[in-house]
């Protein structure tokens, strides 16, 4: 929890690691930790429990870590596909621009010449 502790950018997370440390030390079950917290998925807080109870802590987060990092790289990918058709009509609009901006002085002299 020590090394937790430190890889940890959020400082909520922080405070919340030092509260499990502690109860931890102090007999409690992490899972139980965990959820008084309120900072932790239920599912986080299910799986260490399961895996405390099995003797398999390790493995378990493991698995959580592997199910939210797949769920990242899902968001990740609708993200990319949505962004993309978005910047492909703004390329359109930028390069429909530049065309209009080079035909309409020739567009403007020939009204002119009439």
């Amino acid at each position: 929890l020590t090394q937790i502790k430190v890889v940890a950018g959020n400082i909520l997370f922080r405070d919340a690691i030092d509260q499990i440390r502690e109860e931890v030390i102090q007999g409690e079950p992490m899972a139980k930790a965990m959820h008084e917290t309120y900072l932790f998925p239920p599912l986080v807080v299910q799986m260490t429990n399961i895996g405390e109870k099995s003797g398999a802590l390790e493995n378990m987060l493991r698995k959580v870590a592997d199910y939210y990092r797949e769920q990242v790289d899902a968001m990740v990918d609708g993200l990319a596909t949505l962004i993309e058709p978005i910047l492909l009509m703004l390329i359109a609009l930028i390069i429909g621009s530049f065309v209009v901006a080079m035909y309409l002085p020739i567009f403007n002299l020939g009204m002119a010449i009439k």
